[in-house]
This record gives C-alpha cells, sequence and structure tokens, in this order.
C-alpha cells in the first residue's frame, strides 16, 4: 500500500518540528515543478523564480521523472527486481517501486535522503508497505548508506541491484563524485545498473547559474557539470552504456517522440557494471 499523507497549503504538518518553515527547500521545490502537494508557499515562490530565469525547469523536472520510470521498467524486465534509490527526494505519483512492481510485484526499494523533511515524508506514505523502506543517510557516505540496517534486510548484495542516481548535480565540487560512484560499484555484483541523471550548463550557462542562485536560497546548491564530466562519471560505473548512450532525457527510448523539445539542459544514461572476468554469456541475459 502506498499512501500520500494530506496537501497543506501554507506547512507540513507531518516535519519534523525543527525545520523552518519560512525557508525553501530544494526538495520542495522540485516536488512543486511536478505538481505534487507537498510542499509550502515558500518552496512555491522560489519555484516560480526559478521559472522566471529558466521557463524549461518544469518540463525539464517531468523529462528527468519520465525518464527514470522508463529507466526502472527497462532494468526490472531485464531481471533487475531490488534498486537503491540515491538523494531520492519526496515521493510522488509512480514512485520507482511502484513502476518496479508493475513488472515484479516483489520488487525491492530503498530510498535514501538527507532532507529531514523528505525522510520524514517517506516514512509515513510507506509505513504499509512491504520491502520498501526510506533510509536517512547521505549518499555521498556510502559506507554509511550500505551499512544501514534496513539497506541490509532488504537488498541482497548477491544478486543486481539498480542503482538511481538523480541527486549527483547535488554533490558540491570539493566531494569527489566519481569515488562515491566507484564505492557503490566495489560493492554491487556482477549485472548491476546505474541509471544516472545530471543537469548541465553545457548550453545555457547564465540561465542556469541565474536558477542555482534561486536554488542556492534553500541551503542546497545545484552543480551542473559539462557532458565530458558526466560520461567520465557514467563510465565510472561501468562502459557498456545501454543504447542510445548518454542523450537529453527525453531521447533516452522514448516512447513517443514530443515535439517542441527543450534545449539539453541534463544528460541522463544507464550503465551495467561487468567485472572483465564475467564471460560473455552472462552478459548476453542483459543484452537490449
Amino acid at each position: 500500500m502506498y499512501t500520500t499523507p494530506p496537501a497543506s497549503p501554507g506547512h507540513l504538518d507531518w516535519a519534523p518540528e525543527a525545520i523552518d518553515p519560512t525557508t525553501p527547500r530544494l526538495a520542495g521545490i522540485h516536488d512543486f515543478l511536478l505538481d505534487g502537494a507537498r510542499n509550502t508557499s515558500h518552496d512555491r515562490a522560489a519555484a516560480a523564480d526559478v521559472l522566471t530565469v529558466l521557463p524549461e525547469a518544469r518540463r525539464l523536472a517531468r523529462d528527468l521523472a519520465t525518464f527514470q520510470r522508463r529507466a526502472i521498467a527497462y532494468l526490472t524486465r531485464r531481471g533487475v527486481d531490488q534498486f537503491l534509490d540515491l538523494g531520492a527526494g519526496v515521493l510522488t505519483a509512480a514512485p520507482p517501486h511502484v513502476v518496479a512492481r508493475r513488472v515484479t510485484p516483489g520488487a525491492r526499494v530503498v530510498y535514501v535522503d538527507n532532507d529531514p523533511v523528505v525522510h520524514a515524508h517517506n516514512e509515513l506514505v510507506l509505513r504499509d508497505t512491504d520491502n520498501v523502506a526510506p533510509v536517512y543517510a547521505d549518499l555521498t557516505e556510502p559506507g554509511t548508506v550500505l551499512a544501514h540496517p534496513r539497506v541490509r534486510d532488504l537488498i541482497d548484495p548477491t544478486r543486481p541491484v539498480g542503482v538511481l542516481l538523480g541527486a549527483a548535480d547535488l554533490v558540491p565540487d570539493n566531494i569527489d563524485l566519481g569515488t562515491v560512484i566507484g564505492a557503490y560499484r566495489a560493492a554491487m555484483p556482477a549485472g548491476s545498473a546505474m541509471v544516472l541523471s545530471h543537469l548541465t550548463d553545457d548550453h545555457r550557462r547564465d540561465q542556469v547559474e541565474q536558477a542555482g542562485a534561486v536554488y542556492a536560497r534553500t541551503g542546497r546548491g545545484i552543480y551542473p557539470r559539462g557532458r565530458a564530466e558526466i560520461a567520465r562519471l557514467l563510465a565510472g560505473w561501468g562502459t557498456d552504456l545501454v543504447s542510445p548512450g548518454l542523450v537529453p532525457p527525453s531521447r533516452w527510448r522514448p516512447e513517443f517522440q514530443e515535439p517542441g523539445m527543450i534545449a539539453c539542459l541534463a544528460y541522463v544514461g544507464v550503465a551495467w557494471h561487468w567485472p572483465l572476468l564475467v564471460v560473455a554469456e552472462e552478459r548476453s541475459v542483459q543484452s537490449p
């Protein structure tokens, strides 16, 4: 069962009391862009400022969410039935476990986030859902995440895992994101996959920078990176990229082509982790 708490127009009744409701939250802004109800008036005001400088932000948020759903379905159809969602954010319509269970009813998902409001929300909506759990932890601390009792209980380290990383662009430049990804990869068995999405400032640098200034008001910035750097991050997981490779979100295996493509503001991709000693027959199970 997946439940949703009642919407609250100006505050979040279920959020931790220590949270300042007058400060916009990055997760709240994103939730609003996805037409969610888990946001405050301050989140909505900040989102309006983002849309003023970057009108495509709402379309981008939707494209990224749609890409992730397509990627989860792709992996689940190829036998992956457990997922680790790093930087999960507020769970809204069709969260990963719901998408995965359309193919595999027993799919397991752990949602990791270090925002206390996000964690409180996810705890609430998942309280009656079996084999799905939120974890309050920082994705940049793989040892802590992987050692968490909920991760150890739900994720079988001997079977392939789908690692969802849609929050890589929230990791500051002073943290070696490649090393973080490598630590997760080292803990996963052959046949595991990473689903990566990442903002870029390759094409709209000034506008993305202005949007970043709005997000900085939340106390958590965004850190867009160029395509070459994003490609290196994904290659750090594995060089066996699922076709069509590293592309804008709306171009990754779309079910139909939407008109009016927006400028490239993000790159996405899916890569398999295959150690060198894995035989070709084993890899062929996951072929497109």
